[in-house]
């Protein structure tokens, strides 16, 4: 199962520390906002429930089926009884975030809505064009936090809190099935 992959992955040591939500930067005035630790940790806590009760499993298939396209995620439906969380989205990286029907959806948009649900925010998203913008817009107070798929970095570590990883990205390289390619390694002489 997916969902146990993920609970057993050393991230620390892995090279594929993917998909995590930034929360806040460490150096600017937003860092004083006790909202920014508190959100963390009630994300990293609804993390952790939607991985023990198969929720975020079933949320990973959902949006990476070929008809996750066009699905619209209701977010009228949020209260914002303890305020609202600007999102910083990167437009365009289905199925993480994408619009549909003029209307940003995804896995991201899902999680962040589902998160904001459970804890009675409200959400505004706002969509930006790379990672670097993201970063600034959760630096600079714009967005309180962002989620997109971000590899982390040291650097990154050193500007921002990050959550636990929600999702893990494997890449590699496709060959054709019949071809025999043998790789070798230069032979040191």
């Amino acid at each position: 199962m997916l969902t146990n992959k993920l609970k057993n992955m050393d991230y620390e040591n892995s090279p594929w520390k993917h998909f995590k939500l930034i929360m806040c930067t460490y150096k600017s005035a937003s860092d004083k906002k006790p909202i920014h630790r508190k959100t963390k940790k009630e994300f990293n806590d609804f993390l952790e429930e939607t991985m023990e009760d198969g929720t975020h499993e079933q949320m990973i298939d959902t949006w990476f089926s070929l008809d996750s396209k066009t699905k619209n995620i209701d977010l009228k439906s949020l209260k914002d009884i303890n305020g609202t969380i600007k999102v910083a989205l990167i437009e365009g990286t289905a199925p993480f975030t994408f619009l549909a029907n003029n209307q940003y959806s995804g896995l991201m948009v899902d999680l962040v809505a589902r998160f904001a649900k459970r804890y009675q925010y409200g959400v505004k998203f706002e969509g930006y064009s790379g990672l670097g913008a993201v970063i600034s817009a959760v630096n600079s107070g714009l967005a309180d936090i962002g989620a997109a798929p971000i590899t982390i970095t040291k650097e990154r570590e050193q500007a921002v809190l990050f959550s636990n990883c929600f999702y893990e990205d494997k890449m590699g390289i496709l060959l054709r099935k019949e071809d025999k390619v043998v790789f070798t390694t230069p032979s040191s002489e």
